[in-house]
């Protein structure tokens, strides 16, 4: 249920031990990323999916999950039945409402449609952009209603992030912009893939650290503008060069 960014996070963060035994799909998930030439935007096509996680997975005792899917891998009964056992699940929506047609291009189901599952997850991370597309709709304001309403509802916490702009959390109703002045230490990069892995893996491991919705987000945040400006420096989906040798 992790990626391999979340579990390096959660590895680091002296977790390890308490993640579940790794299963293993037949057929990995398989993209194809287009990307535009002069902006960060991208389009995603579906070549290959994998089956879903099987609702008989085994749960180790465990006072924390992340549910990271990609493509509707995770079953809402999984979630149901990993529930008893978590005090906390964090969950990124993106893999959630992310759907395709006939020709593997990417599209997005209502979040209401999923409202049952939702009810499950205590912390939830999604995209301006994704909420966008998912309620066909580019007013924000409505959507912040939206969005407000299943937190109060659910008594969660759900984290919009918005690319470098700041991001804005909803705590159990109550709506927090993230100060404008945290986006001086936050430059754009070219290639995001990944960010939202990262920015929720930070997020969260922070968040049992301190236990504060609001400080963790903004840490969460500046650590992975950190992240995506160091792998702009580089080619896209390249690994970093290595350093340049010494003179004899």
């Amino acid at each position: 249920m992790l990626d391999p960014i979340t579990y390096s996070l959660i590895y680091q963060a002296g977790l390890a031990e308490h993640v579940i035994a790794l299963n293993y799909s037949k057929l990995p998930n398989t993209f194809k990323l287009l990307y535009e030439t002069t902006t960060s935007n991208r389009r995603i096509i579906v070549e290959e999916t994998s089956e879903k996680l099987l609702v008989n997975t085994k749960h180790r005792p465990c006072r924390y999950t992340i549910l990271n899917p990609v493509l509707r891998e995770i079953p809402y009964q999984l979630i149901r039945t990993i529930k008893p056992y978590t005090l906390i699940i964090a969950a990124d929506l993106q893999g959630f409402i992310r759907t395709y047609d006939s020709d593997g291009v990417i599209k997005y189901i209502d979040v209401e449609d999923i409202e049952y599952m939702i009810r499950y997850l205590d912390i939830i991370h999604t995209s301006i952009d994704e909420l966008k597309k998912s309620y066909k709709t580019l007013e924000e304001e409505k959507i912040l209603k939206i969005t407000s309403s299943i937190s109060k509802r659910n008594r969660s916490f759900i984290i919009i992030t918005r690319g470098v702009k700041t991001p804005i959390v909803i705590e159990r109703g109550r709506i927090y912009e993230v100060e404008e002045r945290y986006m001086d230490r936050c430059r754009k990069g070219y290639d995001t893939t990944g960010a939202g892995d990262y920015f929720l893996g930070i997020l969260f491991v922070k968040y049992i650290e301190i236990w504060d919705i609001i400080e963790s987000t903004i840490e969460a945040y500046l650590e992975t503008c950190r992240w995506v400006s160091r792998r702009s420096l580089i080619a896209v989906h390249h690994p970093e060069p290595p350093p340049p040798s010494r003179p004899p």
